[in-house]
């Protein structure tokens, strides 16, 4: 995710209000971003990473999920992409939750 995808993500948690999601003219302002076309395209690309869902046919519904799905070979290929430093973090950090979740069972 790139710096300003979060910011847009943020965009879209801030402007929510009672479960209704922002307007893209909202996001637009909120942002700096001179089109809602361009607003749209970062909202596209949020949507096929997995950071948010829309309802077909609907307006205003923009759902951020918690953390994008990652399943079989999404994440084989994000692993792959790693550096050996950031594949090492990843498993510590892997290390550290079976770990704890090892712990917590007991």
């Amino acid at each position: 995710m790139t710096p300003r995808q979060k910011d847009m993500l943020d965009a879209i948690r801030d402007l929510t209000v009672d479960g209704v999601s922002p307007t893209y003219e909202q996001l637009r302002i909120k942002l700096g971003i001179a089109s809602k076309s361009g607003v749209c395209r970062m909202v596209d690309a949020l949507e096929r990473q997995g950071y948010v869902r829309r309802v077909a046919f609907a307006r205003q519904t923009l759902e951020v999920v918690a953390a994008p799905r990652l399943h079989g070979n999404d994440l084989a290929a994000r692993l792959r992409g790693l550096t050996d430093e950031a594949f090492a973090g990843v498993l510590e950090v892997i290390s550290e939750e079976i770990a704890r979740r090892a712990g917590g069972a007991a």
